[in-house]
């Protein structure tokens, strides 16, 4: 989508000069409207497990970097989509009034319809300028790779390769013999090249893989996989109340419109004076439109698909902590016991990151 301004730097580029998140017009729009729609349950922030020794610093340090950087572009994205459908709505309803306010009230109902296409033009296009979509993805990938890492690294142990170049993989050619062209990289390949190279740089474990050395390992592994049990458990709540409450809110507005119009025709049968017939047309005409709004935000933000994903994650780590809880770390190859777990666990997250990824990959922004 960024190409379509010419960006001349590369991803790679832009995220190395990344600063510090600053307060922005819409920052925090969607946190506080999901806040309403489903508030946070209690209890699910856990405290994170401070890092110990060269190699948990070194990856949770760009693991830091790149949640700071993915949470402000997330912000700013799914914020600007939850505006988009209400700016929409506006200049829905605006259109509809114009139709029956008195001729002196036209031009400042048509401003309200032309300052909400404004709006839509300006945020779509932010988006597109800004990459806020692809900047969240990218940097939420990275920040996923770094934290999985954490866990293994001081075991010697690394993610799978094949899995993480597939993330930034193009799609195969096909094999009807054909010459092919070579493609250019797609733009995410940055990521699994940069954390290919922090991995290459990263400190190597050093003394025996055994006695305080597991338990620190296991630790970390359990405190990863009770965080994520925690976070999908949090997750599948509130994305089912989301869901819930804004498909009862768009019921409600569409059998508000729907007695509205029953009502209108009672009243032109009674003949009721004008101007409540025409109050209760504009109620008949607005209800629609704010049905449409938060089932719109309800389909685009895949609130149920979301819950179904941490439904199947929380049965992944529940089984993977009690196979963690059950090692036992004096016997023979106690590491390699617990690098298969680790990996297991790691794996399965990576391949939930990557779904997500490919979810939200075609959620563009757009005016239409």
């Amino acid at each position: 989508a960024c190409s379509m301004f010419d960006r001349h730097s590369s991803p790679l580029e832009d995220y190395l000069r990344e600063k510090p998140p600053s307060r922005t017009l819409i920052g925090g729009v969607y946190g506080r409207f999901i806040r309403l729609v489903a508030p946070m349950p209690a209890g699910v922030d856990r405290p994170a497990l401070p890092a110990e020794g060269a190699i948990e610093h070194w990856w949770e340090c760009h693991y830091a970097t790149a949640t700071e950087h993915s949470n402000r572009y997330g912000d700013l994205y799914r914020s600007s989509y939850v505006l988009v459908f209400f700016l929409a709505g506006s200049a829905l309803m605006a259109a509809i009034l114009a139709f029956v306010v008195p001729p002196s009230l036209h031009v400042a109902v048509a401003c309200v319809e032309l300052a909400a296409l404004l709006g839509i033009a300006l945020l779509v296009g932010a988006n597109q300028l800004y990459c806020w979509q692809e900047r969240w993805i990218q940097y939420r990938l990275f920040a996923e790779l770094c934290r999985k890492q954490r866990v293994l690294a001081p075991l010697g142990w690394t993610l799978p390769v094949r899995d993480i170049a597939r993330l930034s993989t193009p799609d195969p050619p096909n094999q009807q013999g054909q010459p092919h062209e070579v493609q250019p990289a797609p733009r995410d390949a940055w990521v699994a090249w940069y954390f290919a190279a922090n991995r290459r740089a990263c400190p190597m474990p050093t003394g025996t893989l055994s006695g305080p050395v597991l338990s620190r390992v296991q630790a970390i592994g359990k405190h990863l996989v009770d965080e994520q049990l925690a976070y999908h458990q949090a997750r599948e709540q509130r994305s089912e109340l989301a869901a819930r409450r804004l498909a009862h809110w768009g019921d409600l507005f569409f059998v508000v419109a729907l007695a509205g119009v029953m009502l209108r025709i009672a009243m032109e049968l009674l003949h009721v004076p004008a101007l409540a017939v025409t109050l209760l047309g504009v109620v008949c005409s607005i209800a629609p439109t704010a049905s449409a709004t938060f089932l719109g935000i309800r389909a685009y933000a895949e609130f149920e698909l979301l819950a179904r994903q941490s439904a199947r994650m929380q049965r992944t780590m529940a089984d993977a902590a009690r196979e963690l809880d059950a090692l036992t770390l004096d016997g023979p190859l106690a590491s390699n016991d617990l690098g298969n777990a680790l990996f297991g666990v790691t794996a399965a997250m990576l391949l939930d990151i990557d779904g997500w990824a490919q979810l939200f990959q075609v959620k563009a922004v757009e005016a239409g």
